[in-house]
Formats: C-alpha cells, sequence, structure tokens
C-alpha cells in the first residue's frame, strides 16, 4: 500500500469503523513514505503513551507499519503530527486485552506506547503486526557475527549520544551478557 486510500480501504477490509478524519490521519502517513517505502499493515486505535515527566497523553490516530519502519499519523485542526520509529529499535510487541478492548503494546530501545481498540479487532491484526514488525531480514552470508561484547560498545555509543539512559544501557547490558 502506497496511498491513504489504500490503507483506508485496508482498514475497512479488516473490521475497523474508519470515517473522513481517519482518512486524514492516513494522509499524514503517506506523506511520510519514502518514494521506496510499502506499507505492509495499517490500522487506526487511540495511542497512550509516556511523555518525559511520566504525564500519560491518549490520542487517536492511524498507524502503518513498513518493511523498516512504525509510523503514526494525525491530522490535527492546525496542522499535522507525524512520528515514524525504526523497527529495528523495537524489542517486543504484546497484545493484551480485558471484556471489551484491546491493547498491543509495542516496546523499543527508549519508549513504550500502546495502541487500544474493539478487543476483535485488535486480536485480527495483532498477528500481521507481529509477523511484519519481526519478519526476519536477509542476511549477508558473508557478516561476521556480531559477539555480545560487540553489542556493549554499541549501546554505550548510544548511551554516550543521550539516547539511552544509564538505566536504560544497564538493563540492556545485563540482558546481552546474561548477568
Amino acid at each position: 500500500m502506497k496511498t491513504a486510500q489504500e490503507m483506508f480501504e485496508f482498514c475497512k477490509s479488516n473490521g475497523f469503523k474508519v470515517g473522513k478524519g481517519n482518512l486524514k490521519d492516513l494522509q499524514v502517513i503517506e506523506e511520510a513514505l519514502t518514494k521506496v517505502e510499502c506499507v505492509k499493515v495499517a490500522f487506526v486505535g487511540i495511542c497512550n503513551r509516556s511523555v518525559a515527566n511520566s504525564q500519560q497523553i491518549k490520542t487517536d490516530g492511524a498507524f502503518a507499519i513498513t518493511e523498516d519502519r512504525i509510523l503514526i499519523g494525525q491530522k490535527r485542526l492546525m496542522g499535522h503530527s507525524s512520528q515514524a520509529i525504526a523497527l529495528d529499535t523495537l524489542s517486543d510487541v504484546t497484545l493484551s486485552t480485558n471484556m471489551f478492548l484491546g491493547a498491543i503494546n509495542f516496546t523499543t530501545l527508549r519508549e513504550s506506547f500502546t495502541v487500544t481498540m474493539n478487543k476483535k479487532l485488535a486480536r485480527d491484526i495483532f498477528p500481521q503486526i507481529h509477523s511484519v514488525a519481526f519478519k526476519a531480514k536477509p542476511t549477508n552470508s558473508d557478516a561476521v557475527p556480531v559477539s555480545s561484547a560487540d553489542e556493549v560498545r554499541k549501546l554505550k555509543g548510544l548511551l554516550d549520544d543521550g539516547i539511552l539512559s544509564q538505566d536504560e544501557f544497564d538493563a540492556k547490558k545485563k540482558e546481552l551478557l546474561g548477568l
């Protein structure tokens, strides 16, 4: 899918009740796509996200997953908001449900956010999201295996650049080293 209309039709065919507002959100995503990028999964929902001061922010919007990124789009009264999250920073995607709602939780190296929707829709779309998000990338047969120490060095660079906090670095280092 490359256009907002195609994403809109995908959402409709997967049972999402979408309207003009959702189409506008999807247009924000369409504008963020590169010429070679193609959307594999698109959906709409309410995004719950924590900000730096631990305040919870809820916004409705559209979401799309390409081979490389998660795109979030929201058309506002004045302008729009869009965000791109690289799939290689994604560490987990989980599904939780209660009596009526489903929540798809995305966890990256820097943040986590939850997209809430109807329980049936969440159950139906989750396998598609998970499949695209964790699809094995083609590997180079000449590639040298990366050691845990090399991974820790990369993380240290992210820490030094201010991308990771000390706590995030320490937790990931322990995980990599099996401590």
